[in-house]
């Protein structure tokens, strides 16, 4: 089932990066349990693209397939710069 969903995942492109968000590395961590899908979407440091489009782009090309009764797409961003709390 990982297999299928990775496979439709290539169909999902990042605006303005050149890609699908597979190929590109930015799919992890999926997760089937009973029909419900849960993956996670990491986003670049200064991506541009609308991030809600991204994520519902992504759900929906899931919850499409066979056998598939919910999908949880979780949105992560990479940090530019390493993140220090003393300074917050």
């Amino acid at each position: 089932m990982q297999e299928r969903i990775r496979k439709e995942l290539e169909t999902v492109t990042a605006d303005g990066l050149g890609g699908d968000i597979v190929s590109l590395g930015l799919v992890s961590d999926i997760v089937v349990n009973d029909g419900k899908v849960i993956f996670s979407v990491t986003v670049p440091p200064g991506y541009t693209g609308d991030i809600s489009d991204l994520r519902s782009r992504a759900e929906q090309a899931v919850a499409q397939l066979d056998g598939v009764d919910s999908v949880l797409v979780a949105l992560t961003q990479e940090r530019s710069e390493q993140f220090d709390p003393a300074q917050t």
